[in-house]
């Protein structure tokens, strides 16, 4: 995570920020390194809990607006620990927003294309790590980074998500059959250009 890098020669980092991590210190720089996973860990559980009793687009709405807040709170930290609670956050919101996109595949996408959606995904880490790696080594400020290519792309996403996207029909069924139509059937069209390709009775 270059983030944390001790270079002082072209960039800011939080180990410049708000280093030396030296001596008694220098334990400090790899505890914060870990809080992304000990956020992941929170948020795979919290997940787990709520993403069958809740639904999946709650889970994944609530997931991005805590992904955004860390992030956020990360850009403008003026502490140390105020930038490590952000990190824990994000770490939370992101990596369970990543698992629940792969439930959205499962249970949404048709066989056929959810092998090419799921290379996307991965496609788009790979390339989105290249770039932020790039940008980061162009202008040489870590917060500017984390709002350019991960607070506002997290608030678009919420919005996104939030306001259109529907919660899958395997979760659905459990509340109404008529929402759950709804999504199938709107599923149907995007994939296959059908009008109302089920019915009640297909339920």
């Amino acid at each position: 995570m270059t983030y944390f890098t001790k270079n002082k020669e072209k960039i800011q980092s939080i180990a410049t920020d708000y280093g030396p991590f030296i001596c008694e210190d220098e334990y400090l720089l790899d505890m914060i390194k870990s809080f992304p996973y000990f956020g992941s860990l929170i948020g795979f559980i919290l997940a787990a809990l709520t993403s069958d009793k809740m639904g999946r687009k709650l889970t994944m709405s609530v997931s991005l607006a805590i992904a955004t807040l860390g992030s956020l709170l990360m850009s403008i930290g003026f502490n140390l620990w105020m930038i490590s609670i952000g990190v824990i956050m994000a770490g939370a919101g992101i990596n369970v927003c990543s698992a629940i996109c792969f439930v959205y595949l499962g249970e949404v996408v048709e066989t056929v294309k959810r092998q090419k959606y799921s290379i996307l995904i991965q496609i788009s880490y790979t390339l989105g790590t290249m770039f932020l790696t790039g940008l980061y080594y162009l202008t040489g400020q870590w917060r500017i980074n984390t709002i350019i290519l991960q607070t506002i792309p997290l608030a678009i996403t919420f919005f996104f998500f939030t306001f259109y996207v529907e919660d899958t029909p395997l979760y659905l069924l459990k509340l109404s059959n008529e929402k759950a139509l709804k999504v199938f059937n709107r599923i149907g069209y995007i994939n296959y250009g059908i009008k109302d390709i089920l019915t009640e009775k297909d339920l």
